[in-house]
């Protein structure tokens, strides 16, 4: 007769496997937890690098981004946009007189009004007293309206520091993608700046008259 090799079957007890499912289960939540953590925080840090620390506006990084972003819009559909550029008046003079934290506060009061009149706007801080907001959907099409909003906010207006009474004033100047003659974002923006200091200097005028 022949002979077989004796086997034994192992039968691993019902509730070892239910407790390592449940393990298992609660290590995948918490890995699952924990990414949503890491994602957030990466947007967060992400949004931080975009972000002007003082006004809470986009900063220069953002801006430069927007452009190249515009620059593809232009050679790829129909764009249809508008820059303002708008620069603090007196920020030095402020800075020297007053402090910095006075300089800061114009700074914050200013961009304030002209988040508030471009509401629906990104605005960028791209230099220490200049900040560019671009139009599109309504905006674009209220520009002309909300841009004499915006001088009538920012001239001969004053705000509160201290013990003292602070002069706010703002130079902004416009201008509009023309399909014609507007091959690169640069071209509009270099309008608007010109179009800002010539109102900068109306403003130097109109204080020494």
């Amino acid at each position: 007769k022949g002979k077989f090799a004796k086997t034994e079957t192992i039968v691993l007890p019902h509730f070892t496997l239910i407790g390592a499912t449940t393990e298992i289960g609660k290590l995948a939540k918490t890995l699952q937890e924990t990414t949503g953590r890491l994602e957030e925080y990466t947007s967060y840090i992400n949004a931080l690098a975009y972000r002007d620390s003082l006004t809470g506006v986009k900063n220069s990084t953002a801006f430069k981004e927007a452009r190249h972003n515009f620059e593809k819009e232009i050679k790829t559909s129909d764009a249809a946009f508008a820059i303002v550029v708008s620069d603090i008046n007196s920020l030095k003079r402020i800075n020297d007189s007053y402090g910095h934290e006075a300089g800061n506060e114009l700074i914050r009061k200013s961009v304030k009004r002209i988040c508030d009149v471009f509401a629906h706007s990104p605005v960028y801080r791209i230099g220490g007293d200049e900040f560019v907001a671009i139009l599109k959907g309504d905006d674009y099409t209220n520009r002309y309206e909300l841009l004499a909003r915006l001088e009538n906010l920012t001239s001969d207006e004053f705000f509160r520091f201290g013990e003292y009474t602070l002069p706010l004033s703002v130079a902004s100047g416009m201008a509009e993608y023309d399909p014609k003659g507007d091959d690169t974002f640069d071209l509009v923006f270099e309008r608007a700046d010109k179009a800002m200091y010539l109102r900068k200097q109306k403003i130097k005028e109109e204080i020494l008259v």
